[in-house]
């Protein structure tokens, strides 16, 4: 067993990977919440609000989340999301300090939440009361304790968020034994490939878990062996899922029908000269889709290989491994970036 203990950055890991996925954050904490925004409206951050309207630096230096979304009435709504570790000081004070400076400066109501990552919950976590001689003053707010969650559930839930707990939850755990956090880290890796999420979502929660669940240098090195092994070792694995039903539909339309209909439908066409040329103004439109769609997944790929290079310092070999791609590719993207 292996007793070290690692200074872990919980707040900045967390609100990296909130300010990323806000849309995700929203519908795991907040799902009442969710079902009336309108994400068509891309989220807007306002910290710098956040930083105008507070005097004390220590406060400052927190570096708390405001988020104003667009709801689906057409009206606004500002979300404050507080991301609360040792829970060193008087934490609802400090909430309902927020909510009263942004309703007077602004006029804006607030939905707030505080996410306590860490162990320690202070008595009145989920509120701030105040009382003199017979006038009372009571602010409640969303909170979502880490510490209180059960594994199982979380393995259960597909939004990317359960993932982000579970990292959490594990780190919690062991924190005074690395050997059993570097089999916790294999098992949160293997659960967040399994789920299939987009290259973005996917390498968001690398960086995320890479970032949370530190170890040591030995043990690091191990966690990155395990990775590679873990992509070669399936290098004759079954097709994944979305190429499935790619080959699926492509066999229907090429395979899938009779060859009288086949003729059937080219004759028909031959004699239709503008059914003939719609046909090809269609295909050509999807052509220049595919193109796009192509592109799009290019940006995407290259931003990711670059996102884990500079953030993890991942090698050539490594990225290749991850992303399920040709080495050389990887090469080219790292060196043309270099230029």
């Amino acid at each position: 067993m292996r007793k070290t203990q690692i200074r872990i950055d919980y707040d900045g890991t967390w609100k990296i990977v909130t300010t990323n996925l806000i849309e995700d954050f929203i519908k795991f904490f907040l799902p009442k919440l969710y079902k009336d925004v309108d994400f068509s409206v891309p989220p807007e951050f306002l910290e710098q609000e956040l930083y105008e309207m507070v005097e004390d630096e220590k406060i400052k230096n927190i570096l708390d989340k405001l988020v104003k979304l667009k709801l689906k009435n057409g009206q606004e709504k500002w979300i404050f999301v507080h991301i609360e570790f040792q829970t060193k000081g008087k934490i609802n004070e400090r909430m309902f300090l927020y909510y009263r400076r942004i309703l007077d400066k602004y006029g804006k109501e607030i939905t707030a939440i505080v996410i306590y990552t860490g162990k320690s919950i202070p008595k009145n976590h989920d509120r701030y009361e105040y009382e003199s001689y017979g006038t009372k003053v009571s602010y409640q707010f969303n909170t979502y304790l880490v510490a209180k969650q059960k594994e199982e559930v979380l393995v259960a839930d597909s939004n990317p968020f359960a993932i982000v707990v579970l990292a959490n939850l594990f780190t919690l755990q062991t924190s005074e034994d690395l050997s059993k956090r570097l089999s916790f880290k294999e098992k949160v890796y293997e659960i967040a490939q399994s789920r299939q999420y987009s290259i973005d979502k996917t390498t968001e929660l690398f960086i995320f878990v890479k970032d949370l669940m530190q170890l040591s240098p030995d043990l690091e090195a191990e966690y990155n062996n395990f990775i590679i092994k873990q992509q070669k070792s399936e290098d004759m694995r079954t097709i994944s899922q979305g190429m499935k039903d790619f080959m699926h539909q492509a066999s229907i339309e090429f395979f899938g029908q009779s060859i009288v209909d086949t003729s059937a439908k080219l004759q028909e066409a031959l004699k239709d000269k503008q059914d003939a040329l719609k046909d090809k103004q269609d295909a050509l439109k999807d052509k220049q889709d595919a193109l796009k769609d192509k592109q799009d997944a290019l940006k995407m790929l290259v931003h990711s290989i670059l996102n884990l290079k500079e953030k993890m310092n991942l090698n050539t070999e490594q990225i290749a491994s991850i992303l399920e791609i040709d080495e050389e590719f990887v090469g080219n993207v790292l060196s043309k970036s270099q230029d």
